[in-house]
């Protein structure tokens, strides 16, 4: 994938879509887990899932422990000890601003946060899960999602910060063909003002399934080549690999 999009810059922003169950929270904390390799420390704005959910997902992948067994607290002595690992000597750094179940999440939160943050602690890689929860006042859904792609775009440039924003698909975006940019919600104004657009495929999903592969379409490298990343997700670790 580093080798189509040659990673993520500063001043840009970047969106990644997929239909709901698809992994889009999972590729998420995966970036996270790469970010880490290079000393970064990402902010995650949480508009869908709670904190403590969002820390599950982290010890699955650093464990490989199922998140199931994570929510019931059933262990092997040997499970604990890795749990315990990650507490006592950590596995990367990154922080959560809980946003779920608020009533608003408004594009003024948004922004505050991220400079906040920036200022603070100087994070340079922001996350936020997902676009289309943010809400700002507009005279209809079109101008508004033009307005929050137009403010965090504007924030990517006068920071020199990345923001990785998922965002849902349409309904129209079935399972038997490949994602394209057309397919994402308010497709217009997203796909006009982000450098990157990168769609997650997965035509063998399957709950069923301990491993399905499929493809990160990257349908808008500003700056680059497009092209398809071959990719298998690890149901029970949260992975995606390469």
């Amino acid at each position: 994938l580093d080798n189509v999009i040659d990673g993520f810059h500063e001043g840009e922003l970047v969106v990644v879509g997929a239909r709901p169950s698809q992994g889009k929270t999972a590729l998420m904390m995966n970036m996270v887990e790469w970010s880490n390799e290079w000393e970064q420390q990402p902010l995650i704005l949480s508009l869908e899932t709670l904190t403590d959910q969002i820390v599950k997902r982290w010890v699955t992948l650093k464990t490989g422990i199922s998140k199931k067994q994570l929510d019931e607290a059933n262990f092997t002595f040997e499970q604990r000890e890795k749990i315990q690992r990650v507490q006592i000597h950590g596995s990367g750094k990154f922080y959560v601003e809980d946003c779920a179940g608020k009533s608003a999440i408004t594009l003024g939160n948004i922004t505050s946060q991220i400079t906040f943050y920036h200022k603070r602690h100087g994070t340079k890689l922001f996350f936020i899960d997902y676009l289309q929860k943010i809400r700002c006042k507009a005279p209809d859904r079109r101008n508004e999602v033009a307005e929050v792609i137009g403010a965090l775009q504007h924030l990517c440039l006068n920071h020199q910060i990345c923001i990785v924003a998922l965002a849902q698909l349409g309904r129209g975006a079935g399972t038997d063909r490949r994602p394209a940019m057309s397919d994402l919600k308010e497709a217009g104004e997203i796909e006009q003002d982000a450098e990157k657009i990168l769609l997650i495929h997965r035509p063998e999903w399957d709950e069923d399934l301990e491993w399905d592969d499929g493809e990160i379409v990257v349908a808008k490298n500003k700056n680059g080549a497009t092209g398809i990343c071959s990719t298998s997700y690890h149901r029970q670790e949260m992975r995606f690999q390469f």
